[in-house]
């Protein structure tokens, strides 16, 4: 199956996007110059997490891949960045909007398999 062989790269996606919001986050909290090296840094590492995807909608179909990449940054931003990265609150709404991005999530790749 071609989504089981491009997840390393949907992870990579995944990781360098939340580093990059470390950083576009971190650049807010200082002056012009910690803001311009937080936003080039935050800016390469969102880059390379550009070229993994790339290199997945070379394999996997945009229509699974897409969602499923963008899906799983949700998550991962909202669930490692904020709250355990940044100490936000994350109220019961939100985290039953992230368990529906979990249902979707195994509905798109189901549809994958089929």
């Amino acid at each position: 199956m071609q989504i089981f062989r491009a997840i390393p790269l949907i992870l990579v996606h995944t990781l360098t996007s939340s580093l990059a919001t470390v950083g576009f986050k971190l650049s807010t909290s200082g002056g012009v110059k910690q803001f311009l090296l937080w936003q080039v840094a935050a800016n390469l590492t969102s880059f390379l997490g550009v070229l993994a995807l790339s290199w997945v909608y070379k394999t996997v179909p945009v229509h699974i891949a897409y969602p499923l990449s963008q899906a799983l940054v949700i998550l991962s931003i909202q669930i490692v960045v904020a709250r355990l990265v940044f100490r936000e609150a994350i109220t019961p709404w939100q985290w039953a909007g992230t368990a529906f991005i979990l249902i979707g999530i195994v509905l798109v790749t189901m549809q994958a398999k089929s």
